[in-house]
């Protein structure tokens, strides 16, 4: 989670990388999807709503990022930029999470 993360930041943030010209929904989408579905599979089981502790974050991530970019001389902040993103933390959210292994003491 902690380099999906970074991916965003600095596609988000560093000139130079980033969206090809023309329209960049798929990519925002996907970036936050991705993020949504880490942050599910590392709450699962914790909570019958962990979809939604999935998507507050990722969606805040995402306003932050676009807030970041407002700030920078060689990028802009996009509200269509930011309805992608919580597009894809919804739809990321929603797909069923890892399940990883849990380890037993004694065993």
């Amino acid at each position: 989670m902690v380099l999906w993360t970074a991916g965003i930041t600095a596609g988000s943030l560093l000139p130079g990388i980033g969206a090809p010209s023309g329209p960049d929904v798929l990519l925002h989408g996907g970036a936050y999807l991705g993020l949504a579905w880490l942050i599910r599979s590392a709450l699962a089981g914790r909570s019958r709503q962990d979809w939604w502790h999935a998507v507050l974050p990722a969606v805040a991530y995402g306003i932050l990022m676009e807030g970041l970019q407002s700030t920078l001389g060689y990028r802009g902040a996009q509200l269509h930029d930011v309805m992608a993103n919580a597009a894809g933390a919804l739809a990321g959210a929603l797909l069923p999470p890892i399940r990883w292994p849990v380890r037993r003491e004694g065993r």
